[in-house]
């Protein structure tokens, strides 16, 4: 994507005013992206992915909940509801955007309100940005699908899906 034009949304997004019940916007695809803010059940599945990940992840590496992910030169700019990343890129500077080489998971939790976001932009987004797993839970569905080995153009090649356990 034209830098200029990224640059422009990435300004405009980063100085927009996010009106009552709308989250803080994504780009995508030469477009800002506002959803809803999530509802409690629902962060209350990120936060409970974030759990069940660290207590599975070697030292040094962590499961974290927020973050923006940023590929400048594809336009993208997202905001996974777990990511998981070595814990050392939180210390790296001031930057606002995280890498997405850094990412090594990213998880989404899938909103009644919005499926097609997980479902579909970010099923291209994310292999795009080379994010090596992305883990999609959708409670409605009460599976969990976990997509990884990302090839161009814009595709994951392998998946393989399982029940949603609770604690």
């Amino acid at each position: 994507m034209n830098d200029t034009v990224y640059g422009r949304l990435r300004k405009f997004a980063a100085e927009l005013t996010v009106p009552p019940g709308l989250e803080y916007p994504e780009i995508s695809h030469g477009a800002i992206v506002m959803v809803m803010s999530p509802a409690k059940r629902h962060e209350l599945a990120a936060l409970r992915l974030r759990r069940q990940l660290d207590a599975q992840l070697p030292d040094g590496v962590v499961a974290h909940v927020g973050g923006d992910v940023e590929e400048q030169a594809l336009g993208i700019l997202r905001r996974p509801d777990v990511i998981v990343i070595p814990e050392s890129v939180l210390e790296e500077g001031d930057e606002q955007g995280i890498d997405p080489a850094d990412v090594l998971l990213a998880a989404e939790i899938v909103s009644r309100s919005n499926p097609e976001n997980d479902y579909v932009s970010k099923m291209r987004d994310y292999p795009a940005m080379r994010i090596p797993h992305y883990l999609i839970v959708d409670p409605r569905a009460g599976i969990v699908l976990n997509h990884w080995k990302p090839t161009r153009p814009f595709i994951y090649s392998c998946q393989v899906s399982a029940p949603v356990s609770t604690p």
